[in-house]
């Protein structure tokens, strides 16, 4: 009896995957012309795309929509929307699923 719950419990060890903790980082903002201010996203874990949701603190009493979605590369991008042109040179926070990055908004070239 003993021997049989010792080798379930390796076997358990052996086949029990630990799952990957959730990660994100910012790896790049930028005005894209035709898209818009796009950020990318690197992730690391299983996500889901109810997750992806994100937006923009522009000021005090303004808060953008940001479009988020999977890319092809284990990156996830992000379209903001609402006007973030007036905010060009000026600090803001993106932030997605509760994680937030504070950026300078860039020129559009």
């Amino acid at each position: 009896m003993m021997i049989t719950i010792v080798v379930i419990s390796i076997l358990a060890m052996l086949f029990s995957v630990a799952a990957v903790p959730k990660g994100i980082t910012l790896d790049s903002f930028a005005h894209i012309p035709g898209k818009g201010y796009v950020a990318v996203f690197n992730i690391k874990g299983e996500w889901k795309s109810s997750e992806l949701w994100g937006f923009v603190v522009a000021s005090r009493h303004r808060q953008l929509d940001m479009d988020c979605h999977f890319r092809d590369d284990n990156k996830v991008s992000c379209v903001a929307y609402g006007g973030i042109a007036d905010f060009e040179g000026r600090v803001v926070k993106l932030v997605v699923y509760g994680h937030a990055f504070s950026v300078t908004v860039p020129g559009q070239n």
